[in-house]
């Protein structure tokens, strides 16, 4: 099946290659002048984000031993005391919930409101009450502008019976204490019924493909890097401000994607990033300019999207100078291509998320 989409590939290459890319050669150009405003703004949301996400930590090290934030496969929300915490882990498919209190009774109430509280929770209030991005935005005087729509986070993925069995259990269940500094804290942790992840992926495997089809990229390729870079979780973040299905940034990502689109230049800030279509728009726009533009000169197709995957992680700079030039890149065929890049990529967790996707692609 790979092979006849290479075919393909191969075939609506040559028409775009042979396309002037003026858009490239105009970003670069005004780069300098036109982008100082916008990366200077950049600048600013990543110093507001760092110091949020800085004291988010220390507030959070007071009350628990695990510092434990929002990542590319988990969602954690505290409560605003930060004495309690809910926990979906996207890879692992469980739902976990922490407090701090008094006693076991206590805790069990506090548990289960917070399992019901969960399952009702939106994706508009998921992003209204991330605490470091609220504090960032406040810091910088940014009021974020792009609407995120109102579906239930993990709600629509899970049928009455298995909440109304999960409360009960909630309900009934002895928890035991463990002491940290000088507090109490309860802990509680289910597993999502077996058919949440795949409920969860297809509602985004259409626009996925809206994205692919638009992007002329195989739909395979952005569901092996969504899967394996963060496991669907509409809410992943980064230490350097990456947001949502393919952690997509403001600075390079973001820049250039959102200039051959509009020709201007834009801060893509949580809001912009957190909204599916932008996420995915920005992403595959990004993808198609390092698949048809940055990396046209790579002859072998199957190398070039094994070039842009790496390099969508660590930059074109970096993943040239895996290699001596371009020349050397197309006197290699694509196993020697994809064999030079786990060898010389020196992240570890690069190298197996590598792997990872060039397997599941296939």
């Amino acid at each position: 099946m790979f092979k006849y989409i290479l075919i393909f590939f191969i075939l609506i290459t040559s028409t775009y290659s042979s396309q002037k890319q003026n858009y490239l050669l105009e970003y670069y150009k005004k780069n300098e002048v036109y982008n100082k405003d916008t990366t200077k703004l950049y600048k600013q949301f990543l110093n507001a984000y760092t110091i949020s996400a800085k004291e988010y930590k220390s507030n959070i090290s007071k009350y628990w031993e695990d510092v434990l934030i929002t990542s590319n496969h988990i969602f954690v929300q505290y409560s605003n005391n930060f004495k309690q915490r809910s926990i979906i882990n996207y890879k692992k498919s469980t739902i976990t919930i922490e407090v701090i209190s008094k006693d076991s009774k206590l805790a069990q109430i506090d548990i289960v409101k917070r399992y019901k509280d969960l399952f009702k929770l939106t994706n508009k209030q998921s992003f209204r009450n991330e605490l470091i991005l609220r504090n960032t935005y406040r810091n910088i005087n940014i009021i974020y502008d792009t609407p995120i729509n109102n579906d239930l986070l993990i709600g629509e993925f899970i049928d009455v019976k298995y909440k109304e069995s999960l409360i009960q259990k909630a309900s009934l269940e002895e928890y035991k204490e463990n002491i940290y500094k000088q507090y109490k804290y309860f802990s509680s942790t289910y597993k999502l019924p077996k058919d949440f992840k795949d409920k969860n992926e297809n509602k985004y495997i259409n626009i996925i493909k809206k994205y692919a089809k638009l992007s002329k990229i195989p739909y395979k390729i952005y569901y092996s890097m969504i899967k394996i870079k963060t496991s669907f979780n509409p809410y992943a973040i980064t230490d350097d401000a990456r947001f949502s299905l393919m952690l997509v940034d403001s600075k390079i990502k973001g820049l250039k994607a959102y200039y051959k689109l509009y020709k201007d230049y834009r801060i893509l800030d949580a809001s912009y990033l957190y909204n599916i279509d932008n996420n995915l728009l920005i992403a595959s726009t990004y993808f198609s300019i390092l698949y048809y533009d940055e990396f046209k000169n790579i002859k072998n197709t199957k190398s070039r999207l094994y070039l842009c995957i790496i390099s969508y992680e660590i930059g074109i700079k970096k993943t040239l100078a895996l290699f001596k030039n371009i020349e050397d890149i197309n006197a290699l065929n694509s196993s020697m291509v994809y064999k030079r890049i786990l060898k010389k990529t020196k992240n570890r967790k690069l190298r197996i998320y590598f792997s990872k996707v060039t397997r599941l692609m296939l």
